[in-house]
């Protein structure tokens, strides 16, 4: 499906050719994200992302940057993580050369005006005050920090007020030229466009972009193997948790027996603690899990927003289906079901532009090879029941989960011994 080139200055181009599409999505992946940010310059990534969207040398301002898009209707954003940068545009496929260009221009030629910065500033120092109004959002930014305490992987992507206050405009040029390189940025391309003229769009524009592979130094991310509890006390009319535990990363070969796992505890409202804590007891209106991979590390989320008074019901509900899938293997029809789930899933994102340039931008950058939709589909279809036990039986271990509890409590030796009531 997917084809690659290498250009001379080491540029990665995978693109997909999708003929009946009306739509192009282009993407730029770089290989920088939080965790290779020292704690003085925390947040430097993501300050940046926000810079180029500031104005270019050949768009002198964020208007004239947003219109190349959205003048013909399509789309521009961007997003930071913990390994990764990506830019991206999806388009009406006449205008795919355009999208190309605008995205080569942002990364090569930002001007990062010094006025420009400082504007930025405030707006990502509301962004960080927002976290404080938001609950759940409160919540997982604490539950990482217990996870990984001190380590980058424990760290707010956009930064704290400080560090971002510290941020100056060489700090944001000199990131540029050490991860803005050649071998570390993928080009990601779907649309009705053929390989070859993707490739001649990516050398031409992308032509002044320097040789280098970045500098991929990291602190390798260790979960805590002990239990913490945090809790922000706030006079909000519901306890917003995040409970955690060591997960597995996405290079470890029982990822997808960890996706059936997550798919059947918190995938939709068949989920077994959607069916358990909404339904059957009435707790909560939200509740889920999902998986925080990364290439050396990860960890595995329940969260929730319940009645205070009804925390400790809520955690025993939860501790009660993750006990479930330690012990209880999962039956033929569940697991057949979940498969199907994930399945269904996966290639419903394949269906348009953007979901197809993701799945091969990502798995080129963060994997180096691109695995075809087959193949992991077969994987799904291979995991068993006794490989989703033996991977919970792990992972849930009670000595060494987390829990960040957002709420109208006044201290946390009121939320540890509720983790013992499983």
């Amino acid at each position: 499906m997917y084809e690659r080139t290498v250009l001379p200055n080491g540029v990665r181009v995978v693109s997909a050719h999708t003929p009946h599409s009306y739509s192009t999505a282009l993407s730029l992946y770089f290989g920088v994200g939080s965790r290779h940010e020292s704690v003085e310059q925390s947040g430097v990534s993501h300050f940046l992302e926000h810079m180029l969207f500031k104005g270019t040398r050949n768009r002198p301002s964020a208007r004239a940057v947003s219109e190349t898009v959205e003048g013909v209707g399509g789309v521009l954003n961007a997003g930071t993580g913990r390994e990764y940068t990506t830019y991206w545009t999806k388009l009406p496929a006449e205008y795919s050369e355009r999208g190309m260009e605008l995205l080569a221009d942002m990364v090569q030629y930002p001007l990062i005006d010094p006025e420009e910065v400082e504007r930025e500033r405030r707006v990502i120092l509301e962004e960080i005050k927002g976290r404080e109004d938001s609950p759940g959002r409160l919540a997982v930014g604490m539950l990482d920090g217990l996870l990984w305490s001190d380590q980058p992987l424990g760290r707010e992507v956009a930064g704290t007020e400080d560090s971002v206050n510290g941020i100056t405009r060489e700090h944001l040029a000199t990131h540029v030229a050490r991860y803005y390189t050649g071998g570390n940025l993928v080009v990601a391309c779907a649309g009705p466009i053929e390989h070859e003229r993707v490739v001649d769009w990516a050398g031409q524009a992308l032509r002044d972009v320097t040789v280098g592979d970045g500098d991929h130094t990291v602190t390798p991310g260790h979960t805590r193997n002990e239990r913490r509890v945090g809790l922000a006390g706030k006079p909000v009319k519901q306890a917003n948790f995040s409970l955690g535990f060591p997960a597995i990363s996405y290079e470890d070969p029982r990822r997808y027996a960890l996706n059936v796992l997550d798919s059947v505890l918190g995938g939709g409202m068949s989920s077994r603690l959607f069916l358990e804590v909404r339904e059957r007891r009435g707790l909560a209106y939200s509740v889920g899990s999902y998986a925080q991979q990364y290439r050396d590390d990860g960890a595995f989320i329940v969260h929730a927003a319940v009645a205070p008074e009804q925390l400790g019901h809520s955690l025993g509900a939860v501790f009660d289906q993750l006990d479930r899938l330690a012990t209880e293997p999962l039956s033929e029809t569940d697991l057949a079901r979940v498969k199907r789930y994930i399945k269904g899933r996966t290639v419903m994102g394949l269906e348009g532009s953007r979901g197809i340039a993701t799945w091969g931008g990502r798995q080129e950058l963060l994997r180096d090879r691109i695995r075809d939709i087959d193949e992991v589909l077969a994987e799904v279809d291979a995991v068993t029941a006794e490989d989703v036990m033996a991977l919970a039986g792990e992972m849930f271990v009670p000595g060494v989960c987390c829990i960040a509890v957002v709420g109208p409590f006044d201290d946390a030796g009121e939320i540890e011994p509720l983790l013992d009531g499983r």
